[in-house]
């Protein structure tokens, strides 16, 4: 059984404890590429604002 609505990181622990195998496995895929996800959007901007910070504050995405 999953909690339809967990809070906090305990309530997340102990649904995770409860998964089953291939649920669980299922799951760290889905967080190694969410994490990556979310790396590979950070890197982005840390670009984007470099690329920026080099035409003197023109945004590289709007030309703003």
């Amino acid at each position: 059984m999953y909690i339809a609505s967990m809070t906090t990181v305990l309530e997340i622990e102990q649904a995770v404890e409860q998964l089953p195998q291939k649920d669980y496995g299922e799951f760290r895929q889905w967080l190694e590429n969410y994490e990556l996800e979310q790396d590979t959007h950070a890197a982005s901007a840390a670009v984007a604002d470099m690329l920026d910070d080099e035409d003197g504050g023109v945004s590289q995405l709007n030309g703003e």
